[in-house]
């Protein structure tokens, strides 16, 4: 049975993003590995254990970082074996959102700037930044995000996790993505109606399903 995996941040070929390699005068948020490419490999070999030719893939952007080489870009998404990988935008995914280079969208299975809607029944908000609310809120809903590094804190809510391949946890290991089970084990079940909220907090208004 294919399974769903959720990843973001990879950050393909940004060597400042290493400590061995990078210029940066404050390295306290670099990666520790001593070259781009130890970086690159590690997290291909990671994604490649779990995700596999047949599964569902969502990385939730900074695929890479920018790329002016359109054939590393190239060769890096050819050397993930999951076939089906959704990309949602992040803010270095610039040639892939130009909608001109359709050779290399056409080699993800949905290039968005986010993605609502149903996984296994589930509703599910997928966006690079994370959000303060997002649709379908009241009933449980999981945000999914990236580009904060793991350095966000909690909104409280329980719904919004970061599935960037910095974050860990007891239970998930650094560099690595997310399984789906994994997701809900995290994030708890769905509510059935309206939710109690917390102090403070607001209910969002819900899209019709799409």
């Amino acid at each position: 049975m294919s399974e769903i995996w959720f990843t973001a941040d990879t950050h393909y070929g940004h060597a400042n993003i290493v400590k061995g390699q990078s210029n940066w005068s404050d390295k306290e948020s670099c990666r520790d590995f001593a070259t781009i490419e130890e970086h690159d490999e590690c997290l291909l070999e990671n994604l490649n254990k779990c995700a596999r030719p047949g599964d569902l893939l969502w990385h939730l952007g900074d695929f890479g970082f920018g790329f002016c080489d359109r054939a590393k870009l190239v060769q890096f998404r050819k050397r993930i074996r999951c076939r089906t990988v959704g990309l949602v935008l992040g803010n270095h995914d610039h040639l892939i959102e130009n909608e001109k280079n359709t050779d290399i969208r056409g080699m993800f299975y949905r290039v968005k700037h986010l993605h609502y809607g149903k996984i296994n029944l589930r509703h599910f908000v997928l966006s690079h930044y994370s959000m303060r609310t997002w649709p379908w809120q009241r009933i449980g809903s999981i945000h999914l995000y990236g580009h904060s590094h793991g350095k966000l804190p909690s909104d409280g809510t329980g719904y919004s996790l970061d599935v960037g391949i910095d974050t860990f946890s007891d239970t998930h290991e650094r560099y690595h993505p997310y399984n789906f089970d994994e997701i809900i084990a995290i994030c708890g079940p769905s509510l059935s109606g309206p939710r109690r909220l917390r102090d403070g907090q607001n209910a969002s208004h819900s899209p019709p399903d799409s």
